[in-house]
């Protein structure tokens, strides 16, 4: 398994640009808000063999609450809750 990148100067760089390029959140977005995102989530997760600093391909903005109702759902449940 791969160290986590997320304090490092790679990762702030590698977050930045894609906040820049995916400003909104996508799981807002999904249901039809538009909500600033302030979170860059792995589309896989480095636990389950992502890339530590993937393409942006392989990132997705958040806000907070979509990604903790993400996060605590578990890879497998998709990247937007249900309501």
């Amino acid at each position: 398994m791969a160290k986590c990148p997320y304090n490092t100067a790679t990762w702030a760089r590698l977050r930045a640009a894609h906040l820049s390029i995916e400003p909104m959140c996508r799981g807002c977005r999904a249901e039809g808000r538009l909500t600033p995102a302030n979170t860059v989530d792995h589309v896989v997760p480095i636990t389950e063999g992502g890339a530590p600093f993937p393409g942006h391909d392989g990132l997705a903005s958040y806000c907070a609450p979509c990604h903790s109702a993400k996060t605590a759902r578990g890879a497998e449940a998709g990247a937007i809750r249900s309501t």
